[in-house]
């Protein structure tokens, strides 16, 4: 159910600013929106849909996310997404300048903005690294090759997903007030943040939080499972297999 209320929320969030880029588009002519890409690699056909394209020469992704995935700078997934489309948008004659992300992070709070690398806006724009043509045609090749060669295998013969593919490891860092609550005050991304929070809480109310300490803890290592259609026919997900 969890997913399935953040896919929604996701997805309202991709169709609202669709809906105004268009709109946009009304005025200035030089949005396309959502449009379909195809080209052919070692015989098989390889597809994809970018969100938009501004004048021909700047490239979006629309991505709802979270302020973790911001503060840690980690877009490797988004970076090869979009350098994937760039280097389809190249076969077919268009030379793409910016590859860029517009992000909208669910969990932003106001309150946190005094924080240093803190978003200070809710919609977040990211640019995106361009790789040079040779890079871009090898990743998309390889994954074209490494589908063709397990596409006949059975499950318990497939590759296993990494820790990295399955959004594994994210650590997070709760703060206690007092040791003996069961609920954290405050839950942060990076240690120091955690640490400086409370640092200024002691400096502020010193009664208060002279016993605070901070609690490190790992998230669900299978997070990303819970998104995949496979995972109850997933041999590696059923018995928690690890590369």
């Amino acid at each position: 159910m969890d997913q399935i209320i953040a896919a929604l929320k996701g997805n309202g969030v991709h169709d609202q600013l669709q809906k105004y880029l268009r709109q946009e588009n009304l005025v200035s002519g030089k949005w396309m929106i959502e449009r379909r890409l195809c080209t052919v690699i070692e015989g098989l056909r390889v597809s994809g849909r970018f969100d938009a394209m501004y004048n021909m020469e700047d490239l979006y992704d629309i991505k709802t996310t979270k302020v973790y995935k911001i503060l840690k700078g980690d877009y490797s997934e988004w970076e090869a997404q979009l350098n994937a489309y760039d280097w389809m948008l190249y076969k077919d004659g268009i030379e793409i300048k910016n590859l860029k992300i517009y992000a909208s992070i669910s969990d932003w709070n106001r309150g946190d903005t005094w924080q240093s690398g803190y978003p200070k806006s809710q919609l977040f724009t990211i640019t995106i690294p361009r790789w040079d043509r040779t890079k871009q045609e090898a990743w998309i090749t390889d994954k074209v090759r490494l589908w063709k060669s397990t596409q006949h295998l059975p499950d318990d013969k497939l590759p296993l997903c990494t820790k990295e593919e399955r959004w594994a490891n994210a650590t997070i860092y709760k703060l206690f007030r007092t040791p003996s609550l069961k609920k954290a005050n405050k839950t942060f991304p990076i240690k120091s943040r955690a640490e400086a929070y409370m640092n200024a809480c002691k400096k502020k109310e010193p009664a208060k939080w002279k016993d605070a300490l901070i609690r490190e803890e790992t998230a669900n290592e299978w997070r990303r499972c819970g998104w995949c259609d496979a995972a109850d026919y997933c041999n590696q997900f059923q018995q928690k297999l690890e590369p």
